[in-house]
């Protein structure tokens, strides 16, 4: 439901395989600072993000890298699927 509670979640976890995660949301901790937090405890997250933001730049995704796969809003069942797929083969 928010970045807040998918990093308790983490902790509780002991990580995750991938997170996607939108660009805003609920809590304190947005999709870019939930990323660059959850890869600060475990750098090798794969992480995809999702946004309906028209322009990126201006989102301030400095938690983003650039191989993290951005999904523009609204999201079809099969480029998520498709990106999941990418991303959990690399």
């Amino acid at each position: 439901r928010s970045g807040d509670e998918a990093a308790i979640l983490h902790s509780r976890e002991g990580g995750f395989d991938l997170l996607v995660t939108d660009t805003a949301m609920q809590g304190a901790l947005q999709g870019p600072n939930l990323a660059r937090e959850l890869r600060r405890r475990q750098p090798d997250l794969k992480v995809i993000f999702t946004t309906g933001h028209a322009n990126e730049a201006s989102l301030g995704l400095n938690g983003a890298r650039a191989e993290d796969p951005r999904l523009k809003k609204p999201v079809s069942k099969v480029d998520l699927a498709q990106a999941v797929h990418e991303m959990l083969l690399t």
